[in-house]
């Protein structure tokens, strides 16, 4: 059992090379949400190459297993320089081959695969979104061959799931022959699109390949509190007045100040995408409590609360955060539940999928895949026949085709749906516990 898997998403601190620390400290900044200066003072960067790396981890002294995947954002970096963060940017067949001979050389030492982001909602500190986002299919194609080539590995996604990308993240697995995992979860903007995303990884099951949606213990959220970086006034003129006080005067401020407070409530933001996200989060906020409370009934939330005091929540939200200390935090949950996306079918690959040192590229067919199946399929394209009205992955697929948007950069930036939610954030002053 590996307690710690890091290079979740494509981030990660290798490969690197000399100098390009600090970009991938500021991807992980906006990521992860991670303070860059506590990056900066606790990884020495004493490794230039991802099998340096893994041997840095092993050497380090541990109280519990770690294993690393091979960040993409990383990755191209090291591969095109600067030009790997630019989305207009397309690699050349040489960077791609050298892409791939770094990724067989990573899982030759031990990476436990490949990992890649697809999300609009994953951007470095200073806005930009993630390097990998804009990545084509020659480029996911060229890396997914030498998966395969690799013999071991899995791969890992999280995506937005626009028109065609699912499809894209499927035929990385007919190249490789190595198992995918894609994160499953529910947003406001596109509510059943998990449901879509879930039936095309059944028919890519019933074809046999070894595709899985994963999903969490508990819901993904957002910590959200006066001392964080995300809270419900983060875009309210009144608040940003104070945003630069220490966290102390900006709670007696509002403790004090009657007429602050109802501008709290009246003048909040109603444009934009962060604003939007809060209105439609009161009924999946709770405030966390100390001892946090992870499973809260719904009639806690700060919607049900507000309601039964005849209280705007945004009103009764701001007594909450700014009452004593002003130190409490309130979580924000993901609309997808664990229950109903097990019940649906989603499995963890870590449980339901080849082992990676199974030591073949071909897939592991499920015993309900019947061999007239299996050669119609043919995910590796060694099969006998193309046989498409046969194969339900081809038959879900095709279904879609027409949708799908040209592979290019930018296209494929645009076509991701856009990003409704924050990304996941922590506190690391201690006062989110």
């Amino acid at each position: 059992m590996t307690t710690t898997v890091f290079g979740n998403c494509a981030v990660g601190f290798a490969p690197v090379r000399p100098g390009g620390e600090g970009f991938l400290i500021n991807l992980m900044e906006g990521v992860e949400d991670i303070p860059g200066s506590v990056l900066a003072e606790g990884i020495d960067f004493s490794w230039e190459s991802f099998p340096q790396y893994l041997d840095v981890l092993g050497s380090r002294p541990r109280a519990m297993d770690v294993a690393a995947q091979v960040p993409h954002a990383a990755l191209r970096c090291y591969v095109m320089g600067e030009r790997g963060g630019d989305h207009e940017a397309v690699p050349s067949a040489d960077e791609i081959a050298s892409m791939g001979r770094l990724v067989v050389e990573a899982l030759a030492a031990g990476a436990l695969g490949f990992s890649t982001s697809r999300t609009r909602k994953h951007r470095a500190k200073d806005g930009r979104p993630t390097p990998s986002l804009s990545a084509g299919d020659p480029e996911l194609d060229g890396i997914a061959e030498a998966v395969g080539r690799a013999r071991a590995g899995a791969l890992q996604c999280n995506s937005d799931f626009g028109p065609g990308e699912l499809a894209t993240l499927v035929r990385m697995v007919e190249i490789s022959g190595r198992p995918l995992s894609v994160l499953l979860l529910q947003v406001d903007g596109a509510p059943q699109l998990w449901r879509e995303t879930l039936d095309g990884i059944h028919a890519a099951q019933a074809a046999g390949l070894a595709v899985v949606g994963q999903v969490g213990v508990r819901p993904i959220g957002v910590l959200m509190g006066l001392d964080a970086t995300v809270h419900p006034f983060a875009e309210h003129p009144a608040y940003l007045a104070l945003a630069h006080l220490p966290l102390a005067e900006r709670v007696a401020r509002v403790q004090g100040e009657a007429d602050l407070r109802r501008r709290l409530v009246a003048e909040r933001p109603t444009e934009g995408a962060f604003a939007e996200w809060m209105a439609r989060a009161a009924h999946r906020t709770f405030e966390l409590g100390d001892p946090p409370d992870y499973e809260p009934d719904a009639s806690r939330s700060i919607a049900a609360r507000a309601a039964a005091s005849g209280r705007d929540p945004t009103s009764s939200g701001s007594t909450s955060s700014s009452r004593t200390t002003g130190a409490g935090c309130f979580s924000t949950r993901s609309r997808t539940t664990p229950a109903a996306t097990w019940r649906s079918g989603a499995r963890c690959w870590l449980t339901s999928t080849p082992s990676a040192d199974s030591g073949t590229a071909e897939p592991t067919w499920p015993r309900s895949v019947t061999p007239a199946t299996r050669r119609s399929c043919s995910p590796t394209g060694r099969g006998t026949a193309p046989g498409a009205s046969a194969c339900p992955w081809k038959r879900w697929s095709a279904s879609r085709r027409a949708t799908r948007p040209a592979s290019t950069a930018s296209t494929t930036v645009a076509s991701s749906p856009p990003a409704t939610e924050p990304t996941s954030t922590w506190s690391p002053s201690g006062h989110c516990r």
